[in-house]
């Protein structure tokens, strides 16, 4: 069902805690509930720290199925849908047709480690698709031949970070209903972090959208397209959610290379910082259509 409505939609328009040996992340009397009373407060807390961290370096067992200060680590070997808090690490790669992972719980750590996750080409897919959660962290691996890569869809407090996005340079035209390839998506998400991913041959390289996006940090990728490329970064409205478009992100130091534009924002996106972004653009290094995102300190030179 996500995964329609994604399709549909992208059709109508463009640090740690110290614990006991193998501490378990969820209890055994988990209730599910919002108050997170199954799931222990050393994980949260790990997990909140690393969120946001630059400096996360994942310690990782994968022997002995330990994560972290030695939470448990929970393998995945093909498609699968995470219903429940913990610590999940990839133990191959795999090809899906449609969704890859699905994520729809809170509290969520996703290790892809240096494994694979293929696409079926044509830009269908979604590699990893977080859908409602909070506190998720999407952490290595490469994505190949999705339709995106990687989704977060009202999601809050989270984040994606040193994930390789290989794309398949498809042609691409959404104004006539030609979908786009995209990299890393965030819709009606905030306080989600994009940090250091590789992102190559896609049309739409990050895609921001819709008014309940908000103070987002997207710092440190590198976005190349391919001879079919559209638009490094876009910031944009959701499709039949009126013209609100994502308010006071923070973007900055991405280097964006081989777009015709390297970064547009649209008329109801507006108060987002640009700053110190380096951009070798084909016909424009930005387009703000609203005039109060505010740009500064970019690098940008025509190629």
């Amino acid at each position: 069902m996500l995964l329609k409505f994604f399709l549909l939609a992208l059709l109508v328009g463009l640090v740690a805690f110290g614990c006991s040996d193998n501490d378990s992340i969820v209890s055994s009397e988990n209730s599910g509930s919002e108050d997170y009373s199954g799931v222990s407060e050393e994980f949260k807390a790990y997990v909140q720290d690393a969120i946001e961290s630059r400096n996360f370096a994942p310690q990782m067992d994968v022997g002995e199925k330990k994560f972290g200060n030695s939470f448990e680590l929970i393998p995945i070997e093909g498609p699968t849908t995470i219903t429940e808090p913990g610590a999940y690490y990839l133990s191959e790669d795999f090809s899906a047709a449609d969704v890859g992972i699905s994520v729809e719980s809170d509290f969520v750590v996703l290790m892809l480690d240096d494994h694979t996750i293929t696409g079926q080409g044509s830009k269908s897919g979604i590699g990893v698709a977080v859908d409602g959660s909070r506190f998720v962290m999407v952490h290595g691996g490469r994505f190949e031949m999705f339709g995106t890569a990687v989704v977060f869809n009202h999601c809050d407090h989270s984040s994606v970070r040193e994930i390789e996005v290989v794309g398949g340079d498809e042609f691409a035209d959404p104004g006539n209903d030609i979908a786009p390839q995209i990299g890393i998506m965030l819709q009606n998400s905030h306080h989600v972090c994009v940090f250091e991913n590789d992102i190559s041959m896609v049309n739409l390289g990050i895609f921001v959208r819709g008014g309940g996006s908000h103070h987002n940090k997207v710092w440190f990728n590198e976005v190349v397209g391919g001879d079919l490329g559209l638009l490094g970064i876009c910031y944009n409205p959701v499709p039949d959610e009126g013209d609100a478009g994502p308010q006071h992100d923070w973007v900055k130091n991405n280097t964006l290379e081989r777009f015709p534009t390297g970064i547009q924002t649209s008329e109801g996106s507006e108060k987002n910082r640009f700053f110190f972004n380096t951009i070798s653009y084909f016909e424009e290094a930005y387009h703000d259509f609203n005039g109060s995102n505010l740009f500064k300190h970019n690098d940008a030179m025509q190629v």
